[in-house]
């Protein structure tokens, strides 16, 4: 079947390495062939300007590029993409190059888009540091009290950790998110279950609760809790 708006199939299954206009990609065969990088880059790039179609929104030349290139790290900060950007890049976060390790998408606000956002990181199990400081993940549930449920993104965070998706994850980086301490007491818990090495919760509005969990994750070395003010 062709994507919307494109007479070029999705490459799915392929009965050759080379995908062509208007023809069957599942030829009856029994043997599935995996598709290059190029194929998995264009699909991202279809993906990410139909959701920006779909979320109103004006695609960005530098996120195709940065989809195009050949990086091991791939800087997307400081673009304050905010929400509905958030939801449409989502569909090509999910689709990262294998050759991308690192990926830094701090201060870009992403709201109630955060959880789209980080559902779409753990399709890539090369990732080995997460930065998403300063994008409100915390942006519904911080109250006076603290009386209130785990974000979304971080309880989508932490069940793509426990669930081995993100095997290779040893930095992350969520600072200046608004988290309080529920939601920092939850990362503080996977973390050392993990082998998570660094995790930054700067800047969360955190009580004094955590600085037990922060003391324990350092004595039995597993790792680091940075910042619990």
């Amino acid at each position: 079947n062709a994507q919307r708006g494109s007479n070029k199939p999705i490459p799915r299954r392929a009965a050759s390495p080379v995908v062509t206009n208007r023809s069957s990609q599942d030829g009856g065969g029994t043997e599935e062939l995996t598709h290059s990088p190029e194929d998995n880059r264009a699909t991202g790039q279809r993906a990410y300007l139909e959701a920006c179609i779909d979320q109103g929104v004006t695609p960005m030349p530098v996120i195709i590029a940065k989809q195009k290139a050949h990086i091991s790290h791939m800087n997307m900060a400081n673009y304050c993409l905010g929400r509905k950007t958030g939801k449409a890049i989502a569909h090509t976060l999910s689709m990262l190059p294998e050759s991308v390790t690192s990926i830094d998408l701090s201060h870009n606000d992403f709201g109630d888009a955060s959880a789209d956002v980080v559902a779409a990181l753990a399709h890539n199990k090369q990732l080995t540091s997460i930065d998403l400081s300063h994008n409100n993940l915390g942006w519904s549930v911080i109250s006076e009290e603290d009386q209130h449920p785990i974000s979304p993104a971080i309880d989508v965070l932490v069940s793509s950790i426990y669930a081995g998706k993100l095997p290779v994850l040893k930095v992350l980086k969520l600072a200046a998110n608004s988290l309080g301490d529920r939601n920092t007491r939850k990362l503080a818990d996977c973390m050392m279950a993990t082998d998570i090495e660094v995790l930054d919760l700067s800047r969360n509005k955190i009580g004094t609760d955590l600085g037990e969990k922060q003391d324990d994750g350092r004595r039995t070395g597993v790792g680091e809790v940075v910042g619990v003010a």
